[in-house]
């Protein structure tokens, strides 16, 4: 996929707010990834009726809500990977270095959260329309 070069600056841009933070937040907040926190059930059920065995976060941010323990009924999962039983998951974000490289392949499913928010119009129709086509059943935004 070819991107423009207003593309690229407004990552340069988002890399640059994920390592110095932004006038409210200090960087280890900023796109932290918790705003996965409040979907986590209705992933979990989207998941669950499409029999999703793997999936891509696209625009995880630093993935902080995937480094902790997940408390559902009476059971405690080490983590979504296990509370949404698939067996693959994909954190994808080009302004993190640890979750950087672009997924190769697609998976049984894709959900984007905050990270469109951030692009002009013309940019996000472009984004949203790769991210409509990666996954192989669902799309959540």
């Amino acid at each position: 996929m070819i991107f423009s070069e207003e593309y690229f600056k407004t990552i340069e841009l988002y890399r640059k707010l994920h390592s110095s933070g932004t006038t409210k937040l200090p960087p280890q907040k900023t796109f932290a990834g918790y705003s996965l926190i409040k979907w986590i059930p209705e992933i979990h059920s989207i998941i669950k009726i499409n029999k999703a065995n793997s999936i891509i976060d696209f625009g995880c941010g630093k993935a902080l809500a995937y480094k902790g323990t997940i408390q559902s009924s009476q059971k405690t999962f080490p983590g979504l990977k296990e509370f949404w039983a698939v067996k693959n998951i994909t954190l994808y974000d080009p302004g993190v270095k640890e979750f950087n490289i672009y997924p190769k392949k697609k998976s049984m499913g894709l959900f984007v959260l905050m990270f469109l928010n951030i692009f002009q119009q013309k940019i996000f129709f472009t984004l949203l329309m790769v991210c409509i086509l990666y996954p192989k059943n669902l799309f959540f935004c």
